[in-house]
Parts: structure tokens; C-alpha cells; sequence
């Protein structure tokens, strides 16, 4: 800092010290298969599946403060655990059939010819979901005093977690749309560190269904007009976010929104386009 009136350095005042630390890791492992296949009667498809873990300490800066747990410095080893990136299972299908409708009208063949049907399908694991305390009751934080000052880590009961795939018409523990049994997790007792690990279950899966239907237009044999009807999130299929995660509330364990992770934004987008090729 400058002293005021002079501008001068004054070296009775320092700032804070900023401390930066690489001692940690993460390890990620997969299995993962593909298969592409063409077809005599005009489908073509292509399919690859994953089936990964990944761990680590912290995923980022937010992922040890606010929302989530912050570390254990006393037991490193505690803080290890599913990244918040962590899709165990991933299935991505891409298809393309050109439709037989020429089958069925050889003297309209400007209407039955040229006709496609494309998409893409993703299912997806959910993604791990923190739990805390934000009472701080192991007593390791004072906020405002300590800089993204996390809540604590939650008690496990020994309660089963009952996570549901339904939320929709679920009630677990008299929480209604619930994705985790509430009772698996408490606050944990004054000035102790809560035993539940970091991310200790998975929220819900992502499903999503991109899809296109086309239709080309001949003049000549290179000269056409290419028409397309597409949609994203093509049956408006709910993907759910993950439920709230704050031990004491009284929504802990209840889904409360759908997610906000889409291909497209919210819900099913449609549009219409054309393309000239000449």
C-alpha cells in the first residue's frame, strides 16, 4: 500500500498472502465401445457407450466452498472422492435411415422420394450431489471471517439412502418428489466433522432425444432444394435437476426443478429450415 499524502511505499502494511497448492490429484478410468453399422436397406447408425469413474479432491474453486463441503484438513483422505464431473455410464446413438416410401408410389416420385429420418440420443448418468451443513458446527470456519468460508460436512445416520428413479409420484420419509431418503444424513454434533464423504450419491440422468426429418426436392439430378423439420428434446422428455442438498432443510432430498443442462436450453425446441444446393 501507498501511504496517502505522499504516495509513498509504506512497508508497515501488507496484504494478504496468497497460497496456492499442487499436492493433490485425480485419476479418471473408462471402458468405452463403438460400433458403426450401414445397413443394405438405407439405415446407418453409430453407437458408443462409456462406462468411466473419475475422483478427485476438488473438482473447482466453488466445488470446496458455498454449496458444497469445504476440505477436511485434518484428514485429507476425507475430502477424496466422485468428481462433480463424474457421468459413470454414457450412451450417445447417432442414426440416419432414408425412408422406403419410394416403395409405395413410383408414379409420385417427387413426394415419396428423398425422404430422411436423423437424430441423436444421449443417456447419461446424473452427476455426484454434495450434502452439507451450513450451520458450521464443526467449528474449522467463522463466516464472514474465513475467506469462501463452505458449510460442513453432514453426519450419515446408517439409514438407507432409497434413492428413487420416479420422482414424479415418489415420497420418501414424508418428503414429497424425492430423490434420497432425507434421514441418511443429519447435522453433525457440535465442534465434530460429519463422516458423510464428499458427493456420497449420484442425482438424476440426463435424457435427451435430438431428432430431424428431411426431405429433398430435385430440379435436376444436381440441382435440388433441401427441406428439414427438426427437433430438440423431440418428446419433451423432463430431466430433472438434482434435489436439494442442504441437511436440515425442509426440502433436503426433494427435487424441485428440472435441470438446467440441455442440449437446446428448456424443453422442446422446434424449427424449420431449407437449404439450396446447385
Amino acid at each position: 500500500t501507498c501511504a496517502p499524502g505522499t504516495f509513498q511505499y509504506n512497508p508497515a502494511v501488507y496484504g494478504q498472502i496468497g497460497v496456492f497448492s499442487t499436492n493433490q490429484s485425480s485419476n479418471y478410468n473408462s471402458l468405452q465401445a463403438s460400433i458403426n453399422r450401414h445397413f443394405s436397406n438405407g439405415l446407418q447408425f453409430q453407437a458408443a457407450y462409456t462406462y468411466s469413474r473419475y475422483f478427485d479432491y476438488t473438482s473447482n474453486l466453488e466445488n470446496s466452498a458455498f454449496d458444497n463441503p469445504g476440505f477436511n484438513v485434518y484428514n485429507m483422505a476425507h475430502n477424496y472422492g466422485p468428481s462433480a464431473n463424474d457421468a459413470p455410464q454414457r450412451l450417445v446413438v447417432s442414426y440416419n435411415y432414408g425412408l422406403p416410401f419410394y416403395r409405395y408410389g413410383h408414379h409420385f416420385k417427387a413426394l415419396t422420394d428423398g425422404w430422411k429420418l436423423s437424430g441423436i440420443t444421449t443417456f447419461q448418468s446424473g452427476f455426484p450431489v454434495s450434502v452439507f451443513d451450513i450451520g458450521y458446527q464443526e467449528l474449522q470456519w467463522a463466516y464472514p471471517y474465513a475467506y469462501y468460508s463452505p458449510p460442513s460436512f453432514a453426519q450419515e445416520t446408517g439409514a438407507p439412502l432409497e434413492i428413487t428413479h420416479n420422482v414424479r409420484n415418489s415420497n420418501i420419509g414424508g418428503i414429497p418428489n424425492a430423490w434420497v431418503n432425507s434421514a441418511a444424513f443429519a447435522i453433525p454434533a457440535l465442534g465434530t466433522i460429519g463422516n458423510a464423504n464428499r458427493n456420497p450419491f449420484y442425482g438424476p440422468g440426463l435424457n435427451f432425444w435430438d431428432m430431424a426429418l428431411e426431405k429433398d426436392l430435385h430440379f435436376t439430378e444436381s440441382k435440388y432444394l433441401e427441406l428439414r423439420f427438426e427437433t430438440f428434446d423431440t418428446f419433451n422428455h423432463a430431466n430433472f435437476a438434482p434435489p436439494s442438498n442442504e441437511v436440515g432443510s425442509g426440502t433436503f432430498g426433494e427435487v424441485l426443478s428440472t435441470a438446467s443442462i440441455t442440449t437446446n436450453g428448456a424443453g422442446r425446441v422446434v424449427q424449420i429450415a431449407g437449404k439450396i444446393y446447385f
